[in-house]
């Protein structure tokens, strides 16, 4: 595997070049060269799926209020303009089936996995997507219902076994977040590796901002990684590619 075959994924969109989890910045992840971006997925008070980290929106003269008690409608109304408000999980799907990238859904809330569904599954752009969660019941409830759509597990214990904790799910993904480890690679061993590659899973490593990481995951082969600055994570991999030709 080369630089070139790493899923490039934008964490939360365009994480800090963009207001993140909104439609400004998918649109800023597909301009930096994204494969696929990462978008965090709860429940609005009316049971609309929503791009949302937070449990919470800050509102104009309201300060911050639980996701859970506005309306897709409402938070819809957060933003300076449609583009930088918090949007429905129905519209970043269009926009990034408009700009040609995978959705990597990371599940918030377990109530939100059959509506995230109800709205990923007809899509073509479904057999793009997967959907990770820290939660592990969540990604198994995924795996039973959406079979077709790859699902990761993340987790951020540097001694959990990483097959054990897939199969325990059914993720056919797994997802270390290592990013407060000072060399977050250098805890993907070959022992590490063979293991999990043997049991015929992939690897994304996020959110890596460090030139030094980001190139040796590079060399590594890893499945993915997921970043802030896909604009750094796009000058580390032509540098690194050079390196193999």
């Amino acid at each position: 595997m080369g630089a070139y075959d790493v899923k490039r994924i934008g964490h939360r969109g365009a994480g800090v070049l963009a207001p993140e989890n909104t439609l400004a910045a998918i649109a800023k992840a597909a301009e930096l060269g994204a494969d696929m971006v990462e978008i965090d997925v709860r429940l609005s008070a009316d049971g609309v799926p929503v791009l949302a980290h937070d449990p919470d929106a800050v509102l104009d003269g309201r300060g911050h209020v639980p996701i859970s008690n506005l309306t897709a409608a409402e938070l819809r109304q957060t933003g300076a303009t449609p583009e930088t408000a918090v949007p429905a999980l129905r519209d970043a799907l269009d926009r990034c089936a408009q700009l040609g990238l995978g959705p990597y859904i990371e599940i918030k809330e377990r109530a939100a996995v059959e509506p995230l569904l109800a709205e990923l599954v007809p899509r073509d752009l479904a057999r793009h997507s997967v959907l990770g969660s820290f939660d592990a019941a969540s990604v198994a409830l995924a795996a039973r219902l959406a079979p077709g759509i790859p699902t990761a597990i993340l987790f951020g214990a540097f001694d959990r076994d990483p097959v054990a904790l897939a199969r325990s799910c059914g993720a056919r993904y797994v997802h270390p977040c290592w990013e407060r480890h000072p060399a977050p690679h250098t805890l993907l061993t070959a022992e590490w590796l063979a293991a999990v590659r043997d049991a015929g899973l992939g690897v994304v490593c996020w959110h890596e901002e460090r030139p030094e990481v980001l190139a040796a995951l590079l060399r590594i082969g890893v499945s993915g990684i997921c970043t802030d600055r896909l604009d750094l994570l796009g000058e580390v991999a032509r540098r690194v590619a050079a390196e193999e030709e």
